[in-house]
């Protein structure tokens, strides 16, 4: 046999493998459709894989949703570096994005459509929250709560020392300031008119009550009075010695005294008449006058006597006292009322006067100016006390917490806040633009929501996202899909996918063809 008799054997196996097993892979897919012969289907017709496509189908949709796409590999992919890069990445543009983004008020933000229930849901939560407001105010809770914070406050604040809550500067500040006020007050018409109605009304009161005026003044000013008068007594004296030696005087008592004894001696009757013609002024002023003259020297060194002296201040001590204790309507029951109302209306003008002078004011602000100084160093508690009595504090704590309460529950306290809230919810809060949320936010704040909205993001699509795998049914939709595909475009796809696949089974069979075909020219050979 010749060379060419040898290989014809392998290669038409060869041949045949090759022509087999392409015509077994075009079958997979030829012919399209069913051929019929004489009324009957062909057997192999259409191919295998149009015929059965809808299993495919169902088989690719089970495969890709019950192990190409599992919840388990959603979360791994999920929790994948690249996965939560791409992620930040995204999230930080968005919400830099929203940062650099200017907004107007609140209400340019709710769509145009709901801007009037905006509205009427801002005047509800108002009022429910000033209902609330005022309710708590009314509250039992809230006096002791208030009641408590006051009274910690209170306290500490009574620690302190006067220099500490007011230094030196803010002391004269504020003396300069009620000496401004008081000479301002007491510089008006209607004050001085008050002064006058006062004096007036405690004038007549005194008239009517029968008091004296050692009831009136205290007893240490009424001893310092009296004291004093006493001390002036030598000074009295003094003069009384040097108008003595004076003519003038001495003519003037001696004319005063005659006249005195004619006034006396009328007052007897008429043995007094007898007296008189006796004794007349004249004479009587004559012999005093020449007995001053003679003796003036004389009762000059003896009224400058130290015992006269003494006897002149306990007589003028004992006088005064009752004069002092004797009362004041007997003292001014000889003067007519019209000398009265003048004097009262002549000592409010004089008082008034007084007291509207620059130098009231200035006398005020040294007064107060010292009083400040002199207890500077003292709690202002011992202050207290020390004015007001040992329950002055308290007193006026009680008096402040009372006084805060009724102030806080007031009616206009309440119409107050009821303006308040709608000026600034409004007027202020709602009606100004918001701005750039990045000018409103420091970075930290930023960062710490973009990491938030990061973490949340991750949870919801751990939690929802398989889920909603299984929701959407991927195996149906993958199904439906494939059992939709054109024939043509899945046979597209799968030569896409295995033609090389295709190519290695065609030169495989190819091989095989080429085996046998050596088997039988070996046995031919052989046999």
């Amino acid at each position: 046999m010749s060379i060419v008799a040898y290989l014809s054997l392998p290669l038409v196996g060869a041949l045949i493998g090759y022509l087999t097993n392409h015509i077994a892979i075009r079958m997979l897919f030829r012919p399209l459709r069913p051929w019929h012969l004489a009324g009957r289907r062909l057997p192999l017709t259409p191919g295998v894989i149009p015929a059965a496509r809808h299993r495919l189908a169902a088989n690719i949709g089970k495969m890709v949703g019950e192990h190409l796409l599992t919840p388990q590999d959603i979360r791994r992919a999920l929790g994948q570096d690249d996965f939560q890069h791409n992620l930040r990445l995204l999230i930080q543009t968005q919400t830099e994005a929203i940062m650099q983004t200017p907004f107007g008020p609140v209400e340019s933000l709710v769509p145009a459509a709901f801007r009037s229930y905006f509205r009427v849901g801002v005047k509800v939560v108002r009022w429910r929250f000033l209902k609330q407001l005022h309710q708590h105010l009314q509250s039992p809770e809230f006096a002791a709560t208030l009641t408590a914070v006051s009274e910690e406050h209170f306290n500490e604040v009574m620690q302190r020392r006067l220099d500490q809550v007011l230094p030196e500067e803010q002391r004269q500040e504020l003396v300069n300031a009620v000496s401004e006020q008081l000479h301002q007050a007491m510089a008006a018409p209607a004050f001085q008119q008050g002064v006058a109605d006062y004096l007036n009304r405690q004038f007549v009161q005194l008239l009517a009550d029968g008091r004296s005026l050692a009831e009136l003044l205290p007893a240490p000013l009424l001893n310092a009075l009296l004291e004093r008068l006493e001390q002036q007594a030598p000074r009295l004296l003094e003069h009384l010695a040097e108008l003595l030696a004076r003519p003038e005087a001495q003519e003037k008592v001696a004319t005063g005294l005659g006249e005195a004894l004619h006034q006396f001696s009328r007052s007897l009757g008429p043995m007094g008449a007898v007296l008189g013609n006796l004794i007349t002024p004249e004479t009587v002023a004559g012999k005093i006058r020449s007995w001053l003259g003679r003796k003036g020297e004389n009762a000059g060194h003896w009224l400058l006597d130290e015992e006269a002296r003494r006897q002149l201040a306990a007589a003028m001590r004992r006088e005064a006292e009752k004069f002092c204790h004797r009362p004041l309507g007997e003292l001014l029951a000889d003067i007519p009322p019209a000398q009265l109302d003048q004097a009262r209306r002549e000592l409010a003008q004089a008082l008034g006067r007084l007291l509207a002078r620059p130098e009231t004011a200035t006398l005020l602000n040294g007064v107060l100016h010292e009083a400040l100084n002199a207890h500077r160093e003292l709690p202002l508690a011992s202050l207290l006390q020390n004015f007001w009595g040992e329950d002055a504090a308290e007193r006026g704590q009680r008096f402040g917490q009372q006084e805060l309460l009724r102030l806080l529950r007031s009616r206009r306290t309440k119409r107050m806040l009821d303006r308040l809230l709608i000026d600034l919810t409004e007027t202020r809060l709602l009606a100004q633009p918001l701005g750039r949320p990045a000018d409103l936010l420091p970075r930290e704040i930023k960062t710490g929501i973009n990491d938030y909205l990061q973490e949340q993001i991750n949870l919801l699509l751990e939690r929802e996202v398989p889920q909603l795998i299984d929701a959407l049914n991927i195996r149906e939709i993958v199904t439906r899909k494939v059992d939709r595909l054109d024939l043509l475009q899945l046979e597209g796809l799968l030569l896409s996918i295995m033609q090389d696949q295709f190519k290695y089974i065609n030169f495989f069979g190819a091989l095989i063809g080429f085996l046998i075909g050596l088997f039988n020219l070996l046995i031919l050979t052989v046999f």
